[in-house]
């Protein structure tokens, strides 16, 4: 997974979406409900770097994959939303076997 471009970036997105997914449902009920503050802080940093860090992988990972504007507005927007790393994960799957085939 991590000898290529997509697979750094499916590793990045499933880091990623499993913070956002634990920022969602156990920091922030914690925070909401529990009334304690300090419950986002760390995780939210984490999870903003992690949101970083898949920028960043989605950048390079774009010319090496031959993608235009679309697909990567396609990951940058998953990314964006609960599971959304996890829907496209397979369609990234396949394009990372379809960039190693044509190489």
């Amino acid at each position: 997974m991590l000898n290529s471009p997509i697979g750094r970036l499916r590793l990045a997105g499933f880091l990623e979406g499993s913070s956002f997914l634990y920022l969602l449902c156990v920091a922030m009920p914690q925070k909401w409900i529990g009334g304690n503050d300090e419950a986002i802080k760390i995780p939210g940093w984490v999870h903003g770097g992690l949101f970083i860090l898949l920028c960043g992988a989605l950048f390079l990972a774009w010319k090496p994959a031959g993608w235009s504007v679309k697909p990567c507005a396609k990951v940058f927007l998953a990314a964006l939303l609960p599971f959304g790393p996890f829907v496209i994960e397979p369609w990234l799957r396949r394009e990372e076997r379809r960039v190693r085939g044509s190489s």
